[in-house]
C-alpha cells in the first residue's frame, strides 16, 4: 500500500479545489462513481508529480509488474523507488477501485433473474448514475493546470473506454459523457497532447464515435494553434469513424 509519506507527494491545489467543488452526499446515488473518479484523479496527478505520462512506457512497466490489479512482489522488488511508486499508484488508485465497483455490479447482474437495470442503457444509467464519473473528470480537467496531470486524466478516460462495460450503454449516452470531458481537456491542452488523446480514443473500443471524432476535428478547425497537417489528420479520423462505427 502507499504510505502516508507517499501520499504527501500526491497533494495538489487543484485536487483540493476539485474535492471542494463536488461535495458528496452520504449514500446518494452515484457516490461510488464520484469516489472512483476522484481516486483516478489522484492517480493521474500523482503520476504527473513523478514526472510520468500515462503512455506506452508506463503501460509496459505496469504489464510487467502486476497481476490483475496487484503488484507482483518479486517484480516490484527489482524496480527503483520511482517505478515502485508508479506501480502502487496504478494498483491502489486506478485499477482496484474501478475493478471492485464493477465487480459488485457484475455479481449482482449474474443473479437469475437479475434486476432490470442490468440491461444497461437508460435503465442502467438511471440506477448507476454513471455520468458522475465523467462529471468529476470534467471538473478535474477544468481545475487542474498542470499539463501532464491533465493529459494523464484524459488518457485514463481513454483507457477506460475499451472496457466492455461500455457495450451496455448506447453510443449517444457515451457521446454525452465523453464529448464535454474531451472538450474541457482540449481548451488548454497543446495540440500535440490533443493529437495523442485523439489517437488513444480512436484505438479504444467505445471511445471514438463519429460524434466524438467530429468534436476533435471541429475544435482543431477553429483553433489557430493546430497545424494544417494536424487538422487534416483529425478530419480523416472523423471520416473513418463515421464510416466504420
Amino acid at each position: 500500500m502507499v504510505t502516508m509519506k507517499d501520499l504527501r507527494q500526491f497533494s495538489h491545489r487543484q485536487l483540493v479545489l476539485l474535492l471542494l467543488s463536488a461535495p458528496l452526499l452520504l449514500g446518494a446515488k452515484g457516490d461510488q462513481w464520484r469516489r472512483v473518479a476522484e481516486s483516478e484523479v489522484r492517480f493521474a496527478i500523482g503520476l504527473a508529480e513523478l514526472h510520468v505520462r500515462f503512455g506506452p512506457t508506463f503501460a509496459k512497466l505496469i504489464s510487467e509488474s502486476t497481476d490483475g490489479c496487484g503488484p507482483v512482489d518479486y517484480k516490484l522488488a527489482g524496480l527503483d523507488d520511482n517505478e515502485q511508486k508508479q506501480v502502487r499508484l496504478y494498483s491502489d488508485y486506478f485499477c482496484a477501485p474501478w475493478a471492485e465497483e464493477w465487480g459488485k455490479i457484475i455479481r449482482t447482474c449474474d443473479q437469475e433473474p437479475g434486476p432490470k437495470w442490468c440491461e444497461g442503457d437508460e435503465e442502467g444509467e438511471k440506477h448507476l448514475q454513471f455520468h458522475n464519473y465523467f462529471d468529476v473528470m470534467q471538473e478535474a480537467l477544468r481545475t487542474t493546470s498542470d499539463r501532464v496531470g491533465r493529459f494523464n486524466i484524459m488518457a485514463g478516460v481513454g483507457v477506460r473506454l475499451s472496457d466492455k462495460v461500455f457495450r451496455d450503454f448506447t453510443e449517444a449516452m457515451v457521446d454525452k459523457w465523453v464529448i464535454p470531458t474531451a472538450t474541457e481537456f482540449m481548451k488548454s491542452a497543446p495540440p500535440d497532447d490533443v493529437m495523442v488523446v485523439a489517437k488513444v480514443l480512436d484505438a479504444s473500443v467505445y471511445g471514438y464515435s463519429k460524434g466524438i471524432a467530429a468534436a476533435f476535428a471541429s475544435f482543431a478547425e477553429k483553433s489557430a494553434d493546430f497545424s494544417v497537417e494536424q487538422r487534416e489528420e483529425l478530419k480523416k479520423m472523423a471520416i473513418h469513424a463515421d464510416v466504420s462505427r
